[in-house]
């Protein structure tokens, strides 16, 4: 079960990541999270999803 929550870790923090560092390279100053009103900095998206897959490599490698 662990190793499942890590694995799903890597791939959600790694999806995360990408999106926020399109949307970083592009240039965007605010970018919508999905289904939700919300406006946020994608730099702090690419950290969340960094942190996510991180946390799950170390997490499954255990």
């Amino acid at each position: 079960m662990k190793r499942f929550l890590a694995m799903l870790m890597i791939v959600v923090g790694g999806i995360i990541l990408l999106w926020g560092g399109y949307y970083l390279m592009s240039g965007a100053a605010l970018v919508q999270i999905p289904f939700t009103e919300q406006r946020i900095a994608p730099m702090y998206a690419g950290l969340a999803g960094l942190t996510a897959f991180t946390l799950g490599l170390i997490g499954y490698r255990e």
